[in-house]
Parts: C-alpha cells; sequence; structure tokens
C-alpha cells in the first residue's frame, strides 16, 4: 500500500479548515438546544483502515454511536462522526432540553444524534468544498450503534477495499455551558482520493503563502 505522509503544516491547515467549518455547526447546535456550544479541533491523525478498530476502542470500547456519510466530488470517500456512548446522549438529552425521561431520549436518540451529525458533516464537506476550491456532496446519513468491530466492518463496503484505504481522524471537543463532551470526525478515502485531498491542501496552502 502506498503511504501518504502529511506534513505538521498541513496537518495545521487541516485543522484550520475543518475547524472553520464546525464553527458554522457550532452556531446551529446552540440554536437547536438553546445554549452556547463551542466545537474545536485540537488535533489531527492519518493512519491504516486496519487500525481503525483498535483507535476506536481507545475512544470507546462499548457502543458508541456513529453517524456515516459517503461523499463524492474531487476525492470521495466516507466521513464518520463517532460519539462516546456517554457524548452521545448528553447531547440529545441537550437537544430534547431534559423534557423527557430516559427511556424516551433512547427512543429519539437515532433521530437526534442523526440529525447533529448531518449539521456538523454537511460543515465540514462545505467548508472543505469552499476553500478548497472543490465540490463535495453527501448522501443520506446512516445512523449506527453497534460494538466498534462491528462498525468498522459495517463501514468497509461504505469505503471499498480497506487495504488501500487511509483514514484521517480528528477529535471534536464539544463545550457547553453545562457540561464538556467529545466526539470524532472521521473521514475514509482510498489512496488516489488521499494523494488529491493532499494536493487541495498544498494548493491552499500556496494560496495563502505563495
Amino acid at each position: 500500500m502506498s503511504e501518504i505522509e502529511f506534513t505538521e503544516l498541513q496537518k495545521d491547515a487541516v485543522i484550520e479548515l475543518i475547524n472553520m467549518g464546525i464553527g458554522r455547526a457550532a452556531s446551529a447546535l446552540a440554536d437547536m438546544i438553546s445554549e452556547e456550544v463551542y466545537l474545536s479541533v485540537p488535533n489531527v491523525e492519518f493512519t491504516d483502515y486496519q487500525a481503525l478498530a483498535v483507535h476506536l476502542e481507545q475512544i470507546d470500547n462499548k457502543e458508541p454511536s456513529v453517524i456515516m456519510q459517503q461523499f463524492n466530488g474531487d476525492f470521495s470517500g466516507n466521513a464518520i462522526l463517532l460519539f462516546p456512548e456517554s457524548s452521545g446522549t448528553t447531547l440529545v438529552r441537550k437537544m430534547l432540553k431534559d423534557s423527557v425521561s430516559e427511556a424516551q431520549i433512547s427512543e429519539l436518540e437515532e433521530e437526534a444524534l442523526t440529525e447533529i451529525g448531518n449539521i456538523i458533516l454537511n460543515a465540514c464537506f462545505g467548508q472543505l468544498a469552499e476553500l478548497l476550491s472543490t465540490q463535495l456532496d453527501g448522501d443520506v446519513p446512516l445512523y449506527l450503534r453497534d460494538a466498534v468491530d462491528r462498525i468498522v466492518e459495517k463501514g468497509k463496503p461504505l469505503v471499498g477495499n480497506d487495504s488501500a484505504t487511509k483514514v484521517m481522524l480528528l477529535q471534536v471537543d464539544f463545550s457547553l455551558l453545562s457540561s464538556k463532551t467529545k466526539g470524532f470526525v472521521i473521514f475514509l478515502m482510498d489512496v488516489e482520493s488521499m494523494h488529491t485531498f493532499r494536493d487541495k491542501i498544498d494548493h491552499y496552502l500556496k494560496s495563502l503563502f505563495g
């Protein structure tokens, strides 16, 4: 498998671009839960698809909530928004303004987190497309709540050959007035798409610094 390395400058550019995108998402989420929301991406990590399950188990080794969405454009792949079990429940409770029982929260979690995921992932798509001078279209998001190994397996058909797939893993910190939680945005792309993505990042950096 071809190795794809990103420099620290390229990684910093990715974080900057995604932070601008989720800044838009924060405003929309604040309207939904009637509470100020601060979102930030503190780091980005690139790894192989085969190692994804290990990374996800370190995040939540139980049953995280996941929203998957395919995207297509100059570079294509699968985007995932993952919430550790406790984080997802916290956001849903805030979204529903503590007006329903714990049993009802479980019933409504899929719909609520899918809506949150749609907002965040599309904000990321929109910002990347705008500043990287490309077009990215997202499909209808898919909700999953399952063990990590089964989530990775279910994601495989969406990203194609796992041996030729690279992973971009970003932690997203959610800060609310009353609590703090976190989620993770994961982009899965084949080697060709990841090369194109890196080239787009280089073009963006050149437009800034010449």
